[in-house]
Formats: C-alpha cells, sequence, structure tokens
C-alpha cells in the first residue's frame, strides 16, 4: 500500500505505520476520511462515519 502522504509503498499486512513518515496506513482510498458524516455504502448520515448495524 502506498502512503498518502509521502508515498513510500509499505506491505500493509505487516505495517500499520508508514515507515517512510510514520502516518498511520488505512485500507481505504487516500482521499477518504474517517471521520466522515456520511455512510460509504449507502449514503445516510451517521455520527461516526461507520455504517449503522
Amino acid at each position: 500500500m502506498q502512503c498518502d502522504r509521502c508515498r513510500t509503498e509499505n506491505n500493509e499486512a505487516v505495517a500499520r505505520f508508514c515507515r517512510g513518515c510514520g502516518r498511520e496506513l488505512t485500507k481505504a482510498k487516500p482521499t477518504a476520511i474517517i471521520s466522515r458524516r456520511f455512510c460509504p455504502q449507502c449514503g445516510s448520515v451517521n455520527k461516526e462515519g461507520l455504517p449503522s448495524a
């Protein structure tokens, strides 16, 4: 997985943080924001940015 900040290639299977800059790696698209207010699956508004059960 490529770091969206410094573009260092990291092995996301073993690394949680980028070895180039230390940023936490996310498996989401680089443009995704974890705290988004809309569910990525259905588009409904939610508090934590996670789909409601």
